[in-house]
C-alpha cells in the first residue's frame, strides 16, 4: 500500500500520483477497493483468457464475475 502512498509505482499507462490513500476520499476508496474486491468471483489475475472473452458484452461479464459497475 505503501507505493500508491507515495508515488512510487510507475506506470506506462497512467501517471505516479502520492498521497491517494491520505488525500480527500482515500480511505474510502480503499473500503470499497476491498469490499469489490471480496465480491469477485473470478482471479482477475490467475487462469483468466482475455481474448476468449473479448466479445462478450460488459455487463455479461460483470454479472458472471460478480464486479460491481462503478465500485
Amino acid at each position: 500500500m505503501s507505493i500508491y502512498e507515495t508515488g512510487l509505482l510507475q506506470s506506462l499507462v497512467t501517471h505516479s500520483y502520492a498521497a491517494t490513500l491520505s488525500g480527500p476520499g482515500g480511505a474510502e476508496r480503499v473500503a470499497a477497493a476491498i469490499r469489490n474486491g471480496a465480491r469477485c468471483r473470478a482471479d482477475p489475475l490467475l487462469g483468466v483468457d482475455y481474448f476468449s472473452m473479448a466479445d462478450q458484452p460488459l455487463d455479461s461479464l460483470r454479472d458472471t464475475s460478480g464486479i460491481v459497475a462503478g465500485g
